[in-house]
């Protein structure tokens, strides 16, 4: 099997769904983020099932678990999942892939994608969770709400940043303290 999986979770008895990095007999491949079905019911002949490869993608599943969501009432698994452009343009699209599954396969992988006017380069902390039809995605600078079905958007709501719940700080203030300038500089929850 080719690549390697950084996190392996239960879907049901004998079956893992790996998250992970693609890569050829030679070595791993980080560019290619790999989402694969495993049969792991033999522990010593355990087989691919189905496999799913995305170019150019990371997850933050692959170093925090509490990043991904499992509904096995509805055979879905939810992941962030960022995709870099290579051609020197353009800033990364964030999603939030729903992956389907049923019996030995894969069925889908849908990209609700999460795209604000972000106020930094990296949106920082991003999770999704789904309530009845539909999927909320969140970041530091908004959280989404999508139709499962369709993946329309239909709402979203800007959070605010330190600097415009209290205009009044000053970071060049707490540059020689540099314990109070990280916590100001990264808090995106701030309340004066």
């Amino acid at each position: 099997m080719p690549g390697y999986s950084t996190y392996l979770h239960p879907v049901r008895d004998g079956v893992l769904l790996g998250i992970g990095y693609g890569g050829t007999e030679n070595g791993e491949d980080m560019s290619k983020l790999k989402i694969a079905l495993y049969d792991v019911s033999d522990m010593n002949n355990p087989k691919i099932l189905d496999e799913f490869i995305i170019n150019n993608g990371y997850t933050d599943v692959n170093y925090d678990a509490k990043a991904l969501i499992h509904f096995s009432a509805k055979n879905i698994v939810g992941i962030p999942v960022t995709v870099h452009s290579y051609n020197g343009y353009g800033n990364p699209v964030r999603s939030f892939a729903i992956i389907s599954y049923e019996g030995d396969k894969l069925e889908s992988v849908s990209g609700f994608v999460h795209e604000t006017e972000s106020k930094y380069y990296y949106g920082g902390l991003f999770r999704g969770t789904c309530i009845g039809d539909y999927l909320y995605t969140v970041d530091t600078c908004a959280v989404i709400e999508h139709r499962l079905s369709d993946g329309e958007k239909l709402r979203e709501c800007v959070l605010a940043t330190d600097e415009e719940l209290n205009p009044k700080i000053d970071i060049e203030d707490y540059k020689d303290d540099a314990d109070m300038g990280v916590v100001v500089a990264t808090s995106a929850a701030y309340i004066p």
